[in-house]
């Protein structure tokens, strides 16, 4: 693939790249990114700072 191809590839199909996708305030970047790194779940971080969240591992 070359550089920036990812751009070039559907959204769609990208869902099975392994590809995480997740966005927050900068105010909980720093957990976000902490409980990600981990390899936790970042569903569980989120519920217990009492963030809705919308889609999930299946998209």
């Amino acid at each position: 693939m070359p550089w920036g191809g990812l751009y070039d590839v559907p959204p769609d199909s990208r869902r099975g790249m392994g590809i995480s996708a997740f966005a927050c305030t900068p105010d909980h970047f720093p957990g976000l990114m902490a409980a990600a790194m981990r390899g936790g779940s970042v569903a569980a971080w989120a519920a217990a700072q009492g963030t809705v969240t919308k889609g999930g591992a299946a998209g």
